[in-house]
């Protein structure tokens, strides 16, 4: 597989800002019905899930991970969105398991989305500044 993944540098925090405020410039118009504190801004992973899937991924060959973009239930998208992570290959490939005698797999769902789960906004004294308000359009 072709590594064309963006440059592994830390990004500034002025990036990271304008980054988040273009999703969600993007978002509140596509979007135009669901409550701008209802929209999906970020995802929470615990570290104890990264270093499992780490340590699976290792084993089997693994390059990356992918994350595959999910919804448990569409009448409530924002609050039970997810990222389905599977390892993948240096081809590409996703390496996906046989289901096990309790028919589960190594795709993994241990994300837990924001607005469910998020930093405080950001004020001028404190909370996350990558959770600035939303923009008005």
């Amino acid at each position: 597989m072709k590594n064309n993944t963006q440059d592994a540098t830390p990004v500034t925090l002025d990036d990271a800002v304008a980054a988040i405020q273009n999703w969600l410039n993007v978002a509140t118009n596509a979007f135009p019905d669901v409550p701008n504190d209802s929209l999906l801004r970020a995802f929470c992973i615990p570290i104890d899930d990264i270093n499992d899937l780490y340590n699976l991924a290792q084993y089997n060959g693994a390059q990356y991970v992918r994350a595959y973009l999910s919804i448990k239930d569409r009448g409530n998208p924002a609050l039970t969105a997810g990222l389905m992570l599977v390892p993948v290959d240096a081809d590409g490939n996703d390496i996906i398991f046989p289901p096990n005698e309790l028919n589960t797999t190594n795709i993994r769902d241990f994300t837990t989305p924001c607005p469910a789960m998020c930093a405080p906004l950001s004020t001028a004294k404190n909370g996350s500044p990558l959770m600035a308000p939303v923009p008005n359009n």
